[in-house]
């Protein structure tokens, strides 16, 4: 019965004479794996590079938006939204448009709602305004 022996085994290409090509191949593994690496990070270094760098950036120019119009429904949604996170039992009682100079209410579209609820279990009411309007003197969403 054989048994695995620790002594070094010659490769093939030793056992040929070939001795010399197994050193260069591993030599060659080796510079060519520290060539991948230079190359790795030579791009690296090269990519984070620009010429731009120098130049200042031009400030972006805001976008003038026109009011945000909403109909009933969907300003009382959106009030509903904040009042059930006052309290969870909360019940509308009243909304309201408010006259602004942004909307005129063509199509029953407002720029400002404003919305009463009330808590039966608190017993107390509150009253929360919602504004798409960017105009003076329009509550940008603060309570009443």
């Amino acid at each position: 019965m054989k048994t695995a022996s620790l002594a070094h085994t010659r490769c093939p290409a030793e056992k040929r004479g070939l001795w010399w090509f197994g050193k260069s191949m591993r030599s060659f593994r080796r510079l060519s794996s520290m060539g991948i690496a230079a190359s790795l990070i030579l791009t690296a270094l090269l990519a984070a590079c620009s010429s731009d760098s120098n130049k200042p950036a031009e400030p972006a120019k805001p976008e003038v938006k026109g009011p945000e119009l909403l109909t009933a429904r969907s300003a009382f949604q959106k009030l509903y939204v904040a009042a059930r996170g006052w309290n969870q039992d909360a019940r509308p009682y009243r909304i309201d448009s408010v006259v602004t100079s942004d909307g005129n209410g063509h199509d029953g579209k407002w720029a400002v709602w404003r919305g009463g609820f009330a808590s039966p279990a608190a017993r107390s009411a509150k009253g929360y305004t919602w504004s798409g309007s960017a105009a003076d003197g329009t509550a940008m969403g603060r309570e009443y």
